[in-house]
C-alpha cells in the first residue's frame, strides 16, 4: 500500500517523463516532416541522425514508465533508518551495498537532466538552423533555454573573446607549419576583419579557409592511402573541378582504414581507461604546455637581444652565455613535443 507521499512522488515522476516525451516527440515530428521535402545531403544526414537519437531516447523514456521501473525508483529514493552506532561490520557492509545499489538505480533512472540534454542536442534551433552543438562554452541552462527558444544566440556573446584567444593560440602552433602558410594568410585577414567588426566578409574568408584546409587534409590522407599514385592523381582527386566538398568527403574512393566512426570514438572514449587514448591525451597536454613555455622563452630572449642591440648593455661573451642558456632550455622542451 503506497503512502500519500509515495503516490505524489510517483505522479511527479510520471509527469516529468511525460514532459520529456512531449519535447522529444515535438523534435521528432519536425525532422520527419523535413524528410517529406527536398533536402541537401547534409540536411538529410542530420535529420536521420537526430531521428535515430530521438527514437533511442523515447525508447528509454517508455521503459522508465513501466510499473517495475517506477517501483524500483520509489524503492531507491526511500529513506532507510540510520545505522545504529553499535552496528556490526557485517551490518555496515550490507548497508553500504544497499546504498550503492540505491545510488546506481537513482542515477540511471532519475537522470532527467541527462535525458533532457540528449533531447536538447537534437533541438532544431541548436543543431539544424544554427549548429551550436560544437560550442562548449556557456552553462547547461543557457544551452537548454537556447535550444527551446527561450533566448537567442546573443547569450553566448560573452564567451567569444575566449574563442578569439583560442584562434590566436592555434595560429601560433598549428598554422606555423610550412604546409599551412597559405591558409595562415586567410586566417590573419579574417582576424583583422573581425577586429574591424566586418563580420560578413570575415565569415566568407572563414568558409574559404575551412574548405581549403579540408581539401589539403584530403590530399594528405589520400596520398597516404595510395602511395603508388602520382602527385597529379592525388591533386586531381582532392581539387577536382566541380566536385563539392561534400562529394569529396563522401567519395567512395576513400579506404576505410579507420573502422571506428568518429562519433562513436567521441562518445565511447570521452572518459576512457584505454591506455592508448589516455597516453595520447597526456602527450598532447605536455605538447601544448611545452609550446607555451617555448614561446615564453623565445619572447624573453628576443627582448634581451633587442635591448642589447639598442643599448649594448651586455658584452658579446655575456650575450653568448645567455643565448646558450636559452638554447639548452629549448632543447629540453623539445623532448615534450609531438613530431
Amino acid at each position: 500500500m503506497q503512502t500519500k507521499e509515495q503516490s505524489q512522488v510517483e505522479r511527479n515522476r510520471l509527469k516529468e517523463l511525460k514532459q520529456l516525451k512531449q519535447l522529444a516527440n515535438a523534435y521528432l515530428h519536425f525532422y520527419i516532416k523535413r524528410q517529406q521535402h527536398p533536402q541537401k545531403g547534409w540536411e538529410s544526414d542530420l535529420s536521420n541522425r537526430n531521428i535515430a537519437m530521438l527514437k533511442a531516447t523515447l525508447n528509454k523514456l517508455n521503459k522508465l514508465q513501466h510499473d517495475d521501473k517506477i517501483s524500483e525508483y520509489l524503492e531507491a529514493i526511500r529513506q532507510y533508518p540510520p545505522l545504529s552506532p553499535d552496528a556490526t561490520e557485517k551490518e555496515k557492509e550490507d548497508a553500504f551495498q544497499k546504498l550503492s545499489e540505491k545510488f546506481a538505480t537513482v542515477f540511471s533512472q532519475s537522470g532527467n537532466l541527462f535525458l533532457l540534454m540528449e533531447i536538447n542536442s537534437c533541438s532544431p534551433r541548436l543543431s539544424y538552423f544554427n549548429d551550436l552543438t560544437w560550442f562548449r562554452h556557456g552553462d547547461i541552462q543557457e544551452h537548454l533555454d537556447y535550444g527551446m527558444g527561450k533566448i537567442d544566440e546573443t547569450v553566448f556573446e560573452k564567451y567569444l573573446p575566449y574563442q578569439i584567444d583560442r584562434i590566436i593560440e592555434t595560429k601560433q602552433s598549428f598554422f606555423s607549419k610550412n604546409i599551412f602558410i597559405d591558409d595562415l594568410i586567410l586566417l590573419e585577414a579574417s582576424l583583422r576583419l573581425i577586429e574591424e567588426e566586418k563580420y560578413i566578409p570575415s565569415n566568407i574568408l572563414i568558409i574559404t579557409l575551412i574548405e581549403g584546409l579540408v581539401r589539403k587534409f584530403a590530399l594528405l590522407v589520400y596520398k597516404k592511402q595510395n602511395p603508388n599514385y602520382t602527385d597529379k592523381e592525388i591533386e586531381d582527386f582532392a581539387y577536382m573541378r566541380n566536385r563539392s566538398l561534400e562529394a569529396l568527403i563522401k567519395n567512395k574512393a576513400w579506404k576505410k582504414d579507420i573502422p571506428l566512426p568518429y562519433s562513436a570514438f567521441t562518445f565511447d572514449y570521452a572518459h576512457t581507461d584505454s591506455p592508448i587514448v589516455n597516453d595520447f591525451e597526456q602527450k598532447f597536454k605536455k605538447h601544448k604546455e611545452a609550446n607555451i613555455r617555448i614561446d615564453k622563452k623565445l619572447s624573453e630572449f628576443h627582448k634581451i637581444f633587442t635591448d642589447h642591440v639598442e643599448n649594448s648593455v651586455l658584452s658579446d661573451e655575456e650575450l653568448r652565455v645567455i643565448g646558450l642558456k636559452y638554447l639548452d632550455g629549448l632543447k629540453d622542451e623539445s623532448a615534450y613535443l609531438m613530431h
